[in-house]
């Protein structure tokens, strides 16, 4: 299921929308508060979104105002005050008044999270602090983000979980793995999935043929049905089974019935009725849907939002 595109600042809520093949902002009612004016937009976080013009990316804020001017050849969202900017097929970071803080001299780095961010050194990875100083060697074939203690790293032909020091943690690893969510993590054993808690030990056996990780309380997994929901102690909390199944997003999760999409509880009861070719995940009481080939808003109550 795809993964929304909507965030929140301040209580403030702008979301990326289409109008006449160009991209804007609306608020929360559907109301364009930044012209569809850019070739592109990303999503809205910390008070700033990129956008695209003139195959260039910058930064607007809530208001339309292009506070970061557009001198970059890629941009992603900011995180914990800090946005990844590339220019040259070189990395770094700038804040968000647009002052670079971590020089353009990576070949590759990814968002913070918790204080990291992984980076890109010859054809290594390892992670830098908000400074840009090289905490952890370079020393991995790929690497994402920390969550909490722990961060995922490709090593050898394996998914291994590293602790702040660069260390193989206690969670260990995997012929294959996704990040921690809610203190557990899927790993595959096998041809099937289970979860690890991070001290390595196997807390749901490997059951599955897909697993994703842990968001309000409940998991996705895959069986030959179809998608369902677990809870933690591994008891089957939604049945479904559903086409896709989308993680918990302020209490609701999108799904696939047949053709169509809508969004379930956390008791498996439809929330929304299946009624959408695509139905994003919830942030700030609203969600991205398509309905006859209309993207608009829906909110929690299934009231559609059209797009003005």
């Amino acid at each position: 299921m795809r993964q929304v595109h909507t965030t929140t600042a301040a209580q403030v809520v702008r979301i990326p929308m289409v109008a006449k093949g160009k991209y804007g902002l609306v608020d929360a009612a559907g109301r364009f508060v930044v012209p569809a004016r850019y070739d592109e937009i990303q999503t809205f976080s910390e008070g700033r979104a990129a956008f695209l013009a003139g195959g260039l990316w910058g930064y607007v804020d809530a208001e339309g105002r292009e506070v970061i001017a557009a001198t970059y050849d890629d941009a992603a969202a900011f995180s914990e005050g800090l946005a990844v900017v590339a220019h040259g097929g070189q990395y770094g970071a700038i804040d968000l008044h647009g002052r670079v803080v971590i020089p353009l001299i990576w070949r590759g780095l990814r968002p913070f999270a918790t204080g990291l961010a992984p980076a890109k050194h010859g054809d290594r990875w390892g992670f830098v602090d908000s400074t840009g100083r090289l905490v952890i060697a370079a020393a991995y074939a790929d690497a994402w983000g920390f969550a909490g203690d722990l961060a995922r790293v490709e090593l050898g032909d394996q998914q291994c979980f590293i602790d702040r020091t660069g260390n193989v943690a206690k969670a260990g690893c995997h012929a294959d793995a996704l990040d921690f969510g809610e203190g557990l993590a899927p790993v595959r054993d096998g041809d099937l999935w289970g979860y690890i808690d991070d001290q390595g030990h196997l807390a749901l056996p490997a059951h599955w043929l897909a697993a994703q990780p842990f968001a309000g309380g409940l998991a996705a997994v895959q069986t030959e049905r179809g998608w369902s929901y677990l809870n933690r102690t591994g008891m089957l909390a939604i049945p479904g089974p559903y086409e896709q199944a989308g993680p918990f997003q302020e209490g609701l999760a999108a799904v696939r019935a047949g053709d169509l999409e809508g969004y379930v509880d956390a008791q498996g009861r439809w929330a929304i009725a299946a009624q959408f070719e695509q139905a994003f995940g919830f942030a700030g009481g609203v969600a991205v849907a398509v309905r006859a080939g209309q993207r608009g808003l829906v909110d929690r109550r299934g009231t559609w939002l059209a797009v003005q």
